[in-house]
Formats: structure tokens, C-alpha cells, sequence
């Protein structure tokens, strides 16, 4: 009867699908072992004769002594009680079935004050310190075998990289800084539930379904805007932004350019405020590059935008670079692009304009808008209300979606289960073996005194 009950809970539980869910309880084990050890100690019995012994003169003596050491069969049942109710105690359970994998989605806030740092001499970004919590939380939130796929909110649609393990590094184009300033996402288009918002400061309106984790950050003192006298600097909480007249964007123009582009290009830099350097590589936020030797021929074509003409010459041959195209050739033959753009720079084909284009004012309009909107932001200049302080640091999980629930429900109502039974079992087998305890001691006691 004593070997089934433990037999029936070795097939129900192995050892290795145990876990113990109050494993303090196991201090416990040191009473049966208490009790061990008090029953093989030696006793000492010393037997003395009183009145009778003058009737026998053998015992001159008049007493003895003995020893014995017993481990009796109701102190090993009773030790065995003790276990088994401790195995009752530290709560036995199987250990909870994995559920289904989840894929998380973590909505990133990519605006201009999550790379500042959080605060003087932290050297980590806001966006670094939430998205390093961001992982704590989403670990302790989920399974193991979760997994995140990360969006750029601050561009609608615009994944970064594949799904990977929660535990995995984020993409490293997320920490690059974007070379345009973006809004902060729009919230609420990303409320529900498995998803996690990535920020700097506790949402206004918190979500009702989606997660949330925020780095906050201390005040970010620097350039708030630059204009053609210089930048603005705004030196911390209570202060007015001042002009700093030395800080300015930096621009290259070279290479093999036509005079009258080079000529308006330089004039353009300096009406903007756009400072002119000589190497190349210093230039952060333009260059201006003719992409080959002028052509020495004739000048034999016209043509022109925006409202404005121009006798030119150009040689054969590949576009200049792979941009978008501003001002195309005419005429018959291969498309051939003359002038391209693309953030930070523009390209200017072999090319030799024959005299000013005409009216000068379309030229100028048009030329200005070309080069402006080539023209990067400085990207040491961020907005008043981003260097702002961004608040205490906060977190909210998110809620699992629903399949997940379900089943982690199920999986928690079957480990409960299998705790009640292994508990129950081990309870009613440390009641069987005090119980046999108790009639093992009353026999011994009987026997002492027959």
C-alpha cells in the first residue's frame, strides 16, 4: 500500500518536469534527520537494587549499568512521515508547457530628441536607454521563445529588419539618427495589444491595449535653429535662445563645374548663411560637384526649366550619378540627365552653358530651390520643445494577444491541477506512515512491559 501511492506520482511527475513552487519549505528535511540521529545515540541504563537486595548476596554490587543504541521501526516511519510531509510543503508541480510563440511588434519613436542622451555625461541615447528596456520588459512579459519585429513609426510602414529573437540587439539603422527631422508616430494608430511603444516621454494618452516604455531624460541644452546669420543656442531651462554667428551649415562646391553654376552656387551659399570649405570631406550637409571636364565644342543645344533658357553644350556619355533628375537633355538619342540631386548633394554633368540663362530671375528662383532642397538640416540643430526634459523613466506591458492568453490560462489551470494532486498525495502519504508510526510505538511499548 505505502509503494503505490509514490509509484502512481513517479508516472504522473517525473523528476525532471518538477518544479517546486515554495522550494523555502525544504529547510523541513532537517527534522526527520533530527530524529535519525536522536535514535542512534547511545542511552545509558543503570539498574539499582533498594530493600530487596540484602535477600540476594550475589548482587553485592548493588546495581549495573547498560547501554544500547535503536533505531525502531516506529522512528524510521515516523522520519518518513516527516519527509513526505515536507515534499507536501515545498509544493511539488509540473513545470508549465511552453505556449505558442509570440511575435511582438515595437513601434519606435524616431523624432530628433530620442538621440539625445538622457542626461550630462550618461553617453546613452534616449533611444538606446528605452529599447534596452524595452527588451526587459518584453522578456519577463512573454515566453521565451518570443520574438519582436521593430517598425519605424516615425515612418508609417517602414520595418527595419526581419523578426528576431527578443534577446537579440536591435537594428543598428534604428540608432543612426535620420538625416531628415521626423514627427513624433501617431499613437494611436498602433493601440493593440502585442505591441510596444518606444519613446522618450510617458504618452499623454495612455493605450488601452498596447505597452509602453519610456526613458524620459534631463533638459538637452544646444542649437534649436539656424538661419543665414548663424545658429541659435539655446543654453538650458530658463534661458533665451542666442545667436551663435560661428556655427553654421558646411558646403563643398567643386570639381568641374561651368562657371555660371559655380558662380550662383557660392553666391547662394553665401545669401543662406552656408559655410564654404575647402576639403571636400569637411563638407556635412552639401556638395556641389561637377562630375567631369567641361566640353570644348560648339555650344549646339538649347534648353532649360522652370520657365528659363539656355544655350549649352554637353559630351556623350553616362548620367552623372544615380539621383533624381533635375534638368534632362532635349532632343533625340538616349535620355541623357544634365544636373541630378539626392539629399546632401547635387551632380552636374560635362556641361558648358553658353552666356546667362534667361530671364535671370526664373534661373535664380529655380536654382535656389534646387539647392535648398538638396541642402541637408545641420543635424546638431533640434527643435525647442525635443531638447525639452523628457520626464521620469516609466513602463506598462503590453497585453498578450488573445490566442497567447487562452493558452497560457490553460497551461496555469493544468499546473495548478497537477500541484493540488502531487500536494494531496503527499499529504495523505505522510498521514498513512504517521499513522503506522503510532501503532509501531504502541507495540514497542507493549512488549517493553510484558
Amino acid at each position: 500500500m505505502f509503494c503505490s501511492l509514490p509509484s502512481a506520482l513517479l508516472d504522473a511527475f517525473s523528476i525532471d518536469s518538477l518544479e517546486l513552487t515554495r522550494p523555502w519549505a525544504a529547510a523541513l528535511l532537517l527534522l526527520p534527520l533530527v530524529l535519525l540521529l536522536l535514535s542512534l545515540r547511545r542511552l545509558e541504563r543503570r539498574t539499582v537494587l533498594l530493600g530487596t537486595a540484602r535477600f540476594f548476596s550475589g548482587l553485592a554490587g548493588g546495581g549495573g549499568r547498560s547501554s544500547s543504541r535503536r533505531l525502531t521501526a516506529s522512528r524510521v516511519l515516523a522520519a518518513l512521515a516527516l519527509a513526505a510531509a515536507t515534499g507536501a510543503a515545498v509544493g511539488p508541480a509540473p513545470r508549465q508547457r511552453d505556449v505558442s510563440e509570440i511575435e511582438w511588434l515595437v513601434v519606435v519613436d524616431r523624432s530628433p530628441s530620442m538621440y539625445l542622451t538622457t542626461g550630462a555625461g550618461s553617453g546613452r541615447s534616449r533611444l538606446a536607454a528605452s529599447l534596452l528596456a524595452a527588451r526587459a520588459l518584453l522578456e519577463e512579459a512573454g515566453p521565451a521563445s518570443s520574438r519582436v519585429r521593430f517598425v519605424d513609426g516615425s515612418s508609417p510602414g517602414a520595418a527595419v529588419g526581419a523578426a528576431a529573437p527578443v534577446q537579440a540587439a536591435p537594428p543598428a539603422e534604428l540608432l543612426e539618427r535620420p538625416v531628415d527631422s521626423l514627427p513624433e508616430p501617431s499613437w494611436g494608430a498602433f493601440d493593440r495589444a502585442g505591441v510596444l511603444w518606444v519613446t522618450d516621454r510617458v504618452p499623454s494618452t495612455l493605450p488601452s491595449a498596447a505597452g509602453w516604455v519610456a526613458s524620459g531624460g534631463e533638459a538637452v541644452p544646444g542649437p534649436v535653429g539656424w538661419g543665414a546669420k548663424g545658429a541659435l543656442l539655446w543654453d538650458g531651462p530658463g534661458s533665451e535662445p542666442r545667436l551663435d554667428p560661428t556655427l553654421r551649415p558646411l558646403a563643398w562646391i567643386g570639381g568641374e563645374l561651368d562657371p555660371v553654376i559655380a558662380s550662383f552656387a557660392r553666391a547662394w551659399a553665401s545669401d543662406r548663411g552656408v559655410a564654404l570649405v575647402e576639403d571636400r570631406a569637411d563638407a556635412s550637409e552639401l556638395v556641389v560637384e561637377g562630375a567631369g571636364p567641361l566640353p570644348r565644342r560648339v555650344a549646339d543645344r538649347s534648353g532649360g526649366r522652370d520657365g528659363w533658357w539656355v544655350r549649352y553644350a554637353t559630351d556623350a556619355g553616362e548620367s552623372p550619378g544615380s539621383g533624381r533628375p533635375w534638368w534632362v537633355a532635349n532632343g533625340e538619342g538616349p535620355r541623357r540627365d544634365l544636373i541630378t540631386r539626392v539629399s546632401g548633394r547635387v551632380t552636374v554633368a560635362p556641361l558648358r552653358l553658353d552666356g546667362d540663362p534667361a530671364p535671370a530671375e526664373a534661373f535664380a528662383v529655380s536654382m535656389a530651390a534646387l539647392l535648398d532642397g538638396a541642402l541637408d538640416a545641420p543635424r546638431w540643430v533640434v527643435p525647442l520643445s525635443e531638447r525639452e526634459r523628457a520626464g521620469p523613466t516609466g513602463r506598462r506591458a503590453p497585453e498578450l494577444p488573445a490566442t497567447t492568453t487562452a493558452e497560457l490560462d490553460l497551461a496555469r489551470g493544468e499546473r495548478e491541477r497537477g500541484e493540488r494532486v502531487a500536494t494531496a498525495a503527499l499529504a495523505l502519504v505522510a498521514a498513512v506512515l504517521a499513522a503506522a508510526a503510532a501503532l509501531a510505538r504502541a507495540r514497542e511499548s507493549g512488549r517493553r512491559h510484558a
